[in-house]
């Protein structure tokens, strides 16, 4: 692993309270045994969000809220890339708990409550490298409202069989049948 990954994955860390200082530990010991390779050129752009998911093992859940039909989905609005719709989804810090966090991610950006009936999928995504983990959740209650204007630009109950054509990546085959099987 090079010093940069070691960097980024480091200050993530250290800012999450997770084992910060071993790999702060880790880092130095490599800077101070490569003290004498050549310094890379400081011409090179600052790492995105991509390349700090990729090497920090981002990892994320994501909700897949279904309701007579329909599944909540939010507009992002990333900062340099175009808008897109997602299912709602939030980062999982080390020693959370996946299914509990997106319960509470997705109120706290839509205002619907929630709750996971089962997993239905995990991968490593195919445009961030973040590790996705996928729920099948069951619609509580609440009326669907952008609470995060920081991270999404709306908010919206979409018909089921109308989602794959929404979302501009390749989506997961497991959650593709989900929803094949909520749409019918």
């Amino acid at each position: 692993m090079d010093l940069a990954s070691l960097a980024a994955i480091a200050t993530i860390l250290a800012t999450t309270g997770a084992g910060g200082m071993w790999v702060y530990r880790v880092y130095f010991s490599a800077r101070r045994r490569t003290a004498a390779a050549p310094v890379p050129s400081t011409d090179a752009p600052p790492p995105t969000r991509k390349d700090v998911a990729r090497s920090a093992s981002l990892v994320v859940a994501a909700a897949v809220v279904a309701r007579r039909g329909q599944v909540l989905m939010v507009k992002r609005r990333p900062k340099g890339e175009k808008l897109s719709w997602q299912f709602p989804s939030g980062g999982v810090r080390p020693g959370e708990v996946p299914a509990a966090e997106v319960v509470k991610e997705v109120f706290k950006e839509t205002n619907i409550r929630c709750e996971v009936d089962t997993e239905l999928s995990k991968r490593t995504h195919p445009d961030t490298g973040a590790y996705v983990h996928y729920f099948a959740c069951r619609y509580l209650e609440g009326e669907a409202k952008n609470l995060d204007r920081d991270e999404n630009d709306d908010v919206a109950w979409v018909n089921a069989g109308d989602v794959k054509s929404m979302i501009s990546t390749d989506l997961d085959a497991k959650v593709a049948d989900y929803l094949e099987t909520i749409a019918s």
